[in-house]
């Protein structure tokens, strides 16, 4: 069984994060074999090197120091802090919906699973619709007398996040809100060697 290198240069709140985000998305690609050559057959290891900002400069300092060093051993995965690169200001805020919805009282035919499959005027009709469904072996369905969105939008209020990058290694002043979040974004060299 081989090996195959790993090297991410790569942003997030935490090393954990970020980990856990590439290991993700080699899944995602590769699937989840033990010796599939992606990160995702590392554990993590630890900070290697540190450095109070990121430049190109500290970078191929980085880049040297791996070099010199090696990638370690197969099967974990080790990083370079760059520190901090950014904030992220995330906000929440609040849309009321002013649409008025409009229900009718309806027969509603639900499955096992209790989705509502289909409504009806009559109770006959959604019978024989769950009579229907039944027979074609897919399971037990029940009809029951509800009331169902038939115009508009039940949707009364929407909460929407944004997330604005603040590049400076600076932490910006805001004035504190309920609403608000304030989170460093740090820069990770991660490098290591994979099972394959």
């Amino acid at each position: 069984m081989g090996a195959t290198e790993v090297w991410y240069l790569d942003e997030g709140y935490s090393i954990g994060e970020v980990y856990r985000g590439l290991v993700e998305e080699a899944e995602y690609v590769s699937g989840v074999g033990s010796y599939n050559g992606t990160i995702s057959t590392c554990s993590l290891g630890g900070c290697t090197l540190r450095f109070d900002k990121f430049t190109k400069t500290n970078l191929k300092k980085a880049e040297k120091f791996v070099e010199e060093r090696g990638l370690g051993q197969k099967g974990r995965v080790n990083f370079v802090d760059f520190g901090i690169v950014g904030w992220d200001i995330i906000e929440v805020k609040k849309e009321v919906k002013k649409a008025t919805p409009k229900y009718e009282s309806k027969y509603i035919v639900r499955n096992s699973n209790g989705e509502n499959e289909a409504s009806f005027n009559k109770k006959t009709d959604a019978d024989r619709y769950a009579v229907q469904r039944a027979l074609e072996g897919i399971g037990r369905y029940y009809v029951e007398k509800g009331y169902v969105l038939v115009d508009g939008d039940s949707v009364v209020t929407e909460t929407v996040r944004t997330v604005k990058r603040h590049k400076s290694i600076t932490k910006p002043k805001l004035v504190e809100k309920e609403n608000r979040l304030v989170k460093p974004v740090y820069k990770y060299l991660i490098y290591g060697l994979a099972r394959s």
